[in-house]
């Protein structure tokens, strides 16, 4: 069309030229200067305008991301059906499109959109930079026009599963209440309760009510809430990896040990998270949304590089830690490491430290698996010695809820053995 549009206006200028036609000359001028003038009107609106990004630094697999654009005019001339296109590699749909309808007024500013959804692997990703398309009058001639500083980092999570916390053997006294901590007097800002003074109480605690109403001094006590920790160990062994895309055991063990650790810094636990990949790893033990944040920064950036076996992983953290404290390991390749993993438990166990262990099915990971050799331990072997030491085991399959997989142990599942008697019956 714009190729028609200008032959005509040639077209007319030249007939008017040749033939001394006065009046087809000025209609191809000015059929030719409306095409300038429209050609120009895109690029000359474009000067004034601005655009910013305005975006979220994190998300989580298949989370959905809001990203808008503050698009602002600052010239004289309004933009017509402008329309910003931006990239975004997590999504599906790339690139994705943002359209102001019917224009932006001089002088203005208006706030336009998209919905993404991150279906890309955790990790690092930059999204941008945005474009914005503009019009003529007509729509016959586009001008576009790109901002550098509209490009965005954006760091992809795992995905965070809902997992119920870790139960922990209750000991001593004072056992827990539901899914708190138990309650005990001490330093804090909850009172728990009034009692006689005592040498050494601060002023500052009396209560001035009891001591009127029964003549003696008495003092208010505080809560102390105690702090359950857990560490969270995964294994970054090359030699485990199984599996491909998201359903390759390490997503599913990075998943679950992001689960594990958000459900416990719910609780109110403090978590630490322990994994030796090129190098090793080591988030000191902490609390609130920031550890989480802390945990599931580093869980998008690991890789499967390390060279130390995760039962080698245990026997070095555990003179660390300290008596009560959970340890969850997850454990991606059983056959491998299961035996090793019951001898090193072991020291967790003489310190008196709680262990659970997530194992991951080796028969839910068939891709790039290798076929079981004669003398390799099964999933059920390991988590009944495992149950047998006292250690709590979980079975975590491929494409299986989190939620569903964590909610029973392995111990608690019904088991179906099939005999040449059971067999029997059934073919009858």
């Amino acid at each position: 069309m714009k190729a028609g549009t200008l032959f005509v206006g040639f077209l007319a200028l030249a007939w008017g030229a040749i033939h001394g036609v006065p009046l087809v000359l000025a209609y191809g001028l000015g059929h030719l200067t409306v095409l300038c003038l429209l050609y120009a009107y895109p690029r000359l609106a474009r000067r004034g305008l601005t655009l910013t990004r305005d975006q979220s630094s994190t998300a989580c697999e298949e989370d959905p991301v809001e990203v808008a654009f503050l698009l602002e005019q600052r010239g004289l001339l309004p933009l017509l059906a402008p329309e910003v296109v931006d990239r975004f590699p997590p999504d599906r749909v790339d690139p994705t499109r943002a359209r102001v309808y019917p224009g932006l007024p001089p002088r203005s500013a208006l706030r336009v959109g998209y919905q993404a959804v991150c279906h890309g692997r955790r990790g690092p990703y930059w999204t941008g930079p945005a474009h914005v398309r503009l019009t003529c009058p007509i729509g016959l001639f586009e001008a576009e026009w790109t901002d550098p500083e509209t490009v965005a980092y954006l760091l992809v999570y795992p995905a965070l599963e809902a997992v119920p916390a870790p139960e922990l053997p209750h000991r001593g006294r004072a056992p827990s209440v539901g899914d708190r901590s138990p309650r005990e007097a001490g330093q804090g800002d909850v009172p728990l309760g009034v009692r006689d003074y005592r040498p050494g109480d601060s002023l500052r605690r009396v209560h001035w009510p009891t001591l009127a109403r029964r003549g003696r001094l008495a003092v208010i006590e505080h809560e102390r809430q105690r702090t359950r920790r857990t560490t969270l160990v995964l294994d970054l062994n090359r030699e485990t990896l199984r599996g491909l895309g998201r359903q390759a055991n390490l997503e599913v063990a990075l998943r679950t040990v992001a689960a594990v650790g958000a459900a416990c810094l719910e609780r109110g636990d403090r978590v630490a998270l322990v994994a030796e990949g090129r190098e090793p790893l080591w988030i000191p033990a902490g609390r609130g949304n920031a550890q989480l944040c802390r945990i599931l920064e580093a869980l998008a950036h690991v890789r499967a590089e390390g060279e130390r076996s995760l039962p080698d992983l245990v026997r070095a953290l555990a003179p660390r830690l300290v008596r009560g404290e959970l340890l969850y390991v997850v454990v991606s390749d059983l056959e491998r490491d299961g035996r090793d993993l019951l001898e090193a438990l072991e020291l967790v166990r003489v310190r008196g430290c709680p262990a659970q262990v997530a194992l991951l099915d080796p028969e839910t990971f068939p891709v790039l698996h290798k076929l079981s050799e004669p003398g390799h331990a099964t999933l059920s072997e390991i988590a009944e010695a495992l149950h047998a030491r006292g250690v709590t085991p979980y079975a975590v399959k491929a494409a299986e809820p989190l939620g569903e997989a964590l909610l029973t142990p392995w111990s608690a599942r019904p088991k179906i053995r099939l005999t040449p008697t059971t067999l029997a019956s059934r073919r009858a």
